[in-house]
Protein backbone atom coordinates (compact mmCIF):
# COMPACT_ATOMS: atom_id res chain seq x y z
CA UNK A 1 0.00 0.00 0.00
CA UNK A 2 1.49 2.99 -1.27
CA UNK A 3 0.25 7.07 0.29
CA UNK A 4 -0.48 8.81 -2.97
CA UNK A 5 -0.93 12.04 -1.35
CA UNK A 6 -2.93 13.50 2.31
CA UNK A 7 -4.69 16.06 2.63
CA UNK A 8 -6.68 18.12 5.59
CA UNK A 9 -10.67 18.18 5.07
CA UNK A 10 -13.04 19.77 8.26
CA UNK A 11 -15.67 18.02 9.77
CA UNK A 12 -18.81 18.69 10.23
CA UNK A 13 -18.31 19.69 14.12
CA UNK A 14 -15.01 21.89 13.05
CA UNK A 15 -12.65 19.11 14.10
CA UNK A 16 -9.74 18.40 11.30
CA UNK A 17 -9.20 15.63 9.70
CA UNK A 18 -6.14 13.84 8.27
CA UNK A 19 -7.08 12.10 4.86
CA UNK A 20 -5.28 9.39 2.89
CA UNK A 21 -5.03 9.01 -0.15
CA UNK A 22 -3.80 5.20 -1.07
CA UNK A 23 -3.36 2.76 -3.85
CA UNK A 24 -3.34 -1.02 -3.20
CA UNK A 25 -0.47 -3.27 -5.02
CA UNK A 26 -2.26 -4.10 -8.26
CA UNK A 27 -1.65 -7.91 -9.40
CA UNK A 28 1.84 -8.85 -11.25
CA UNK A 29 1.67 -9.44 -14.60
CA UNK A 30 3.44 -12.31 -16.32
CA UNK A 31 4.11 -11.74 -19.97
CA UNK A 32 4.95 -14.86 -22.06
CA UNK A 33 8.27 -12.32 -23.05
CA UNK A 34 10.18 -9.84 -20.81
CA UNK A 35 10.30 -9.30 -17.27
CA UNK A 36 7.01 -9.29 -14.92
CA UNK A 37 5.71 -6.35 -14.04
CA UNK A 38 3.36 -4.76 -11.55
CA UNK A 39 -0.07 -3.81 -12.08
CA UNK A 40 -1.58 -0.41 -10.88
CA UNK A 41 -3.85 -0.99 -8.07
CA UNK A 42 -7.34 0.45 -6.72
CA UNK A 43 -7.50 3.36 -4.87
CA UNK A 44 -9.41 4.89 -1.66
CA UNK A 45 -9.60 7.44 0.92
CA UNK A 46 -8.69 6.79 4.96
CA UNK A 47 -8.26 9.13 7.84
CA UNK A 48 -4.88 8.30 9.09
CA UNK A 49 -6.95 6.57 12.13
CA UNK A 50 -8.09 3.82 9.43
CA UNK A 51 -11.52 5.09 8.77
CA UNK A 52 -12.52 4.48 5.78
CA UNK A 53 -13.30 7.80 3.85
CA UNK A 54 -15.96 8.24 0.74
CA UNK A 55 -15.44 10.68 -1.77
CA UNK A 56 -18.29 12.47 -2.83
CA UNK A 57 -16.77 15.27 -4.91
CA UNK A 58 -13.36 17.63 -5.29
CA UNK A 59 -14.11 18.72 -2.32
CA UNK A 60 -16.64 16.50 -0.15
CA UNK A 61 -15.86 13.76 1.20
CA UNK A 62 -17.67 11.26 4.09
CA UNK A 63 -16.36 9.39 6.89
CA UNK A 64 -17.77 6.30 7.51
CA UNK A 65 -17.96 5.14 10.60
CA UNK A 66 -19.45 1.41 12.20
CA UNK A 67 -22.35 1.26 14.27
CA UNK A 68 -22.72 5.43 13.89
CA UNK A 69 -23.54 7.82 11.18
CA UNK A 70 -21.39 9.12 8.85
CA UNK A 71 -19.71 12.73 8.65
CA UNK A 72 -19.45 15.03 6.04
CA UNK A 73 -16.11 16.24 5.63
CA UNK A 74 -14.37 19.41 3.45
CA UNK A 75 -10.79 19.44 1.90
CA UNK A 76 -9.12 22.65 2.92
CA UNK A 77 -6.36 24.26 1.08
Amino acid sequence: MDIISKFKARGESGQIYTVLHIQDPGPIHRPVSGPPRQLQGLTHFQLETGAHVNKLSETEYEIVYANQGNERITRVA
